[in-house]
């Protein structure tokens, strides 16, 4: 249980940013996460940066001790593992989202490989967990693969997928809970 109190803890902090003003670094084709062997300047927390809803905005913040890195589709967020961008999502009676991820680390990797979801659709702040994935194929280190992760949507909620829609993933091996770091991809541009 305490995974899931720790994602939702996550999740309300970077919604509540959207109310909250702030200062973002300029729209740029890749956004990283600091690399732990440098000392980087200290990350925002998302409350500050209003990056979780204004269009367009990218960076790294924090919230609820997780880095979080927000990028724009078509954009690359690296995290410590693995490198995702969105290609773009469609929506009927659920959402099918179209994924880029590249394995950043030193070993094979699979994507959703030990079966626990490892992204999750946010929209007006109701979580939507992955169907799970179908051929599930390892990436090899520096290589990349793209897929598409499928959500169950209520109607009210596909049409609120490109104006409020938010895609989060853990790196390799995580599934979300007790996150220290992850990618929120806005759905909208």
């Amino acid at each position: 249980m305490r995974g899931s109190i720790t994602i939702v803890a996550l999740l309300t902090a970077t919604m509540l940013a959207g109310a909250c003003g702030g200062t973002t670094r300029p729209k740029t084709a890749a956004t990283q996460t600091p690399d732990a062997a440098s000392t980087p300047a200290p990350v925002p927390a998302c409350q500050a940066t209003g990056m979780s809803s204004r269009k367009g905005a990218e960076g790294t913040c924090t919230a609820d001790g997780a880095t979080i890195t927000v990028v724009s589709p078509g954009h690359e967020a690296r995290l410590r593992t693995l490198g995702v961008t969105l290609n773009g999502c469609r929506a009927a009676s659920s959402a099918r989202c179209s994924l880029t991820v590249r394995n950043r680390s030193d070993a094979p990797r699979t994507f959703d490989g030990a079966g626990k979801p490892q992204t999750m659709l946010v929209i007006d702040g109701r979580q939507f967990y992955e169907h799970s994935g179908a051929g599930k194929q390892a990436i090899q280190p520096g290589e990349s693969l793209t897929r598409d992760v499928v959500y169950d949507l209520a109607p009210r909620y596909v049409r609120d997928l490109h104006r409020t829609g938010k895609l989060f993933v853990f790196n390799f091996g995580d599934d979300g809970n007790n996150v220290g770091q992850a990618a929120m991809l806005h759905t909208y541009r």
